[in-house]
């Protein structure tokens, strides 16, 4: 049975102004493990569930799935916070290694 792991691995942070859009860059944000799921369709969910918001056509690219969130001081999703936060995710397949005789 195959499994798939969700993982962010990578944060960019940049000062985010209503106004102007992107400014300087803050910070790069190491990742994180956010699920373990079944199939696809549940790694596509646990994505939009954590990032609020249905992901497009244009989220997707070869081998990493990107999407932004304006974030408050405290990384906390927030529609009048100070950050722009672009997160990294990707899908890993795992799959249970059986042995049933000598290595």
């Amino acid at each position: 049975m195959n499994n798939f792991n969700v993982k962010v691995i990578d944060i960019m942070v940049h000062h985010w102004n209503n106004e102007d859009g992107q400014g300087d860059h803050v910070c790069n944000k190491g990742g994180f493990d956010l699920a373990r799921v079944s199939d696809l369709s549940e790694a596509k969910d646990a994505i939009n569930d954590f990032i609020g918001y249905d992901l497009d056509d244009h989220n997707y690219q070869d081998d990493y799935i990107s999407a932004t969130i304006i974030e408050d001081e405290e990384a906390r999703p927030c529609a009048n916070g100070k950050y722009i936060a672009d997160y990294c995710f990707v899908i890993e397949e795992t799959k249970l290694v059986t042995f049933t005789g000598k290595l």
